[in-house]
């Protein structure tokens, strides 16, 4: 072997041998930063809501309380609703994910301790502690505070920061036929003007049908104020208070409409804001 070979290969192994060290070195300094994350408690970043803004009349929505109710009565009324819910908060889904993988493994006989170790460890995004109570196919019957179209089906969410904060949103929506979803969000319209008072912000206020049209009759004319809504047109109804937001929207899809009613305390504005004091 040759000087120049030797110093070849010297030079090869050299490399080879840093890139290696390199490499180990960078896993075991991401393992040390996914211990650092998990250890380190999460922290809420809340605000004060904006005081120029007027403080909203109080007032409950499916028998909850924005900034007062918590978890444990939201789950008690999914419940007694019968409705089928889970926690689809970025914890909730890592974690059944998990579960499933690890049965699957087991079901297989793949499991052994290098891989469970792997699938068992938990993510830094875990730390999040955010609830978020997602219910699916509610039907409108379930929910009465509203006159809304019956035999529809749409999808209930509750949000909490973690299990000891009060609720920050609740939301739900579905999707119906033009005459229906338009005479719906008509009637949530009307509904939350007598709790709030008029919307102050509007999107598209072209004439909608009131609630008392009926939609099945052709010679309404309301109905025929449908011809004058296009596909992707969104219809928006906004209520702003100190803490509190109150957001109505009705999207048109063409043949179909999705009405969204979402009831808020606005990130990351407290969640506690609506049972402040208003400061003069």
């Amino acid at each position: 072997m040759t000087r120049f070979s030797v110093r070849l290969f010297l030079l090869v192994a050299l490399l080879g041998g840093g890139a290696v060290f390199s490499w180990y070195g960078m896993r075991g300094y991401r393992a040390w930063k996914r211990r650092q994350a998990m250890n380190k408690p999460w922290v809420h970043k809340f605000q004060e809501p904006n005081q120029k803004l007027p403080k909203a009349p109080h007032f409950t929505v499916w028998g909850l309380s924005l900034g007062m109710s918590h978890f444990a009565q939201a789950k008690a009324l999914t419940k007694k609703l019968g409705l089928r819910c889970r926690d689809n908060s970025i914890r909730g889904v890592m974690r059944r994910r998990r579960a499933e993988r690890i049965a699957k493994l087991k079901a297989q006989g793949k499991v052994d301790g290098i891989s469970g170790a792997s699938w068992n460890r938990p993510s830094p995004r875990e730390r999040n502690p955010m609830i978020r109570w997602n219910c699916d196919k509610v039907p409108t019957e379930k929910i009465r505070d509203i006159d809304r179209p019956i035999g529809v089906f749409g999808r209930l969410l509750f949000v909490f920061d973690s299990v000891r904060y009060p609720l920050r949103h609740l939301s739900y929506q579905y999707d119906a036929s033009p005459a229906k979803a338009v005479l719906a969000f008509r009637r949530a319209t009307e509904h939350y003007q007598k709790l709030l008072g008029m919307p102050p912000q509007a999107k598209d206020d072209r004439p909608i049908f009131s609630a008392s049209s009926k939609p099945t009759n052709p010679s309404n004319t309301g109905v025929n104020s449908l011809k004058m809504i296009r596909k992707y047109d969104r219809f928006l109804r906004e209520w702003r208070f100190a803490g509190i937001r109150v957001k109505l929207t009705l999207r048109s899809f063409g043949r179909w409409m999705n009405v969204s009613e979402i009831v808020e305390i606005p990130w990351p504005v407290r969640p506690d804001a609506p049972v402040l004091p208003q400061k003069k």
